[in-house]
């Protein structure tokens, strides 16, 4: 008699004992048993006991390293597997004095999350929190919190998995927000993590299973890779000689890690120096404009001070000629040059690995 193999037995075979593992979390957020964690950089299983984990196979299915649903996600994306579904793609930052203070680049993931918020879109946001350069997932429910979430952290770590606690998100939103009966959130994240939740999408359209049902939007940050941030820290300060709680800014540009200290001084870093940091996870990933998104913000093809904008979607198009013609973005077109920029390093990315 053939051993029955589960959900899970499928992911551990496919994607965890391959090395593949993108550490997004999402199956802990799907498995309502509660019974995925994450040790060592990978997901495992709490209890093999068959009452609790059943053959539901989401967690396989929404693995953004798994084979299920190729055909779904091959449908979605069409030919365009470089830059991915485009509605629009432009340049912008931000008009708001609050935003630009401490915006990474044109402060347009700020911007429309506020705008979101104002205008009572969304009940709440996922997004990253700097935290001596480590970064947090934290959600937040009123601008206020948004403007202390600005910048880039380039060490990973992944919103999903605050999802395990799905009840509590709910139930915490509607004691704030009262008169909520299914909270709206926005979630911002990297490609592995945006498509999983589009993968949650895509299994039920519509609302989406849980807890995808709560995401009204995404917005996806380009990405070539990510550190692990005990590593990452190591590295940096090391070769910079530099002190951690001096750097007030981290930026990725031109193949360099640029530091910006409190002085007013900046040091620098070539990226591929920082190499042994990087997440052994990432080197499977092919998607750097975040494809999956119903926005992608990036900082490549614009000039400083700006933001690379793709809108993908129609929610992502509705919310963000919202936020345009309430004047808290200034936008302006980008040249075929431009667009050839993005497309060079997407394509230096898909065919890396």
């Amino acid at each position: 008699m053939d051993e029955k193999i589960n959900g899970f037995d499928l992911l551990k075979k496919e994607v965890i004992d391959r090395g593949i593992c993108s550490g997004c979390r999402a199956c802990i957020a799907v498995c309502s048993k509660g019974i995925i964690s994450f040790e060592d950089e990978k997901p495992s299983l709490n209890s093999y006991n068959e009452k609790d984990c059943y053959d539901c196979e989401l967690c396989y299915s929404v693995c953004p390293r798994s084979s299920q649903m190729l055909d779904e996600i091959e449908a979605y994306i069409g030919n365009q597997e470089i830059i991915g579904p485009t509605i629009k793609i432009c340049s912008g930052k931000s008009k708001l004095e609050e935003v630009r203070t401490g915006a990474q680049d044109g402060g347009i993931v700020t911007s429309i999350l506020l705008d979101l918020f104002d205008y009572h879109f969304i009940d709440g946001a996922i997004v990253i929190k700097n935290e001596n350069w480590m970064a947090k997932p934290v959600l937040i429910t009123d601008r206020n919190e948004l403007v202390q979430c600005e910048g880039t952290v380039y060490a990973y770590n992944s919103p999903l998995q605050l999802f395990k606690e799905y009840e509590k998100i709910k139930n915490k939103i509607k004691e704030i927000k009262h008169g909520v009966d299914l909270p709206r959130l926005a979630i911002v994240g990297l490609p592995c993590q945006i498509k999983a939740i589009r993968k949650m999408k895509l299994l039920s359209p519509g609302e989406g299973i849980i807890p995808s049902d709560l995401i009204l939007i995404t917005i996806g940050l380009f990405c070539f890779e990510n550190f692990d941030y005990k590593r990452f820290i190591s590295l940096i300060t090391k070769k910079a000689q530099i002190d951690l709680n001096e750097i007030v800014k981290m930026d990725i540009s031109s193949g360099k890690l640029y530091l910006n200290q409190s002085d007013g001084s900046q040091k620098s870093i070539p990226v591929k120096d920082l190499s042994d940091a990087m997440r052994n996870g990432c080197s499977f990933c092919k998607d750097f404009t975040n494809k999956f998104a119903d926005i992608s913000v990036g900082s490549v093809g614009s000039s400083s001070g700006y933001s690379t904008v793709i809108i993908r979607t129609e929610i992502g198009e509705k919310f963000y000629t919202h936020t345009l013609l309430n004047d808290y973005i200034l936008e302006k077109a980008l040249l075929p040059k431009d667009i050839n920029r993005i497309k060079k390093v997407g394509e230096i990315k898909f065919n890396k690995h």
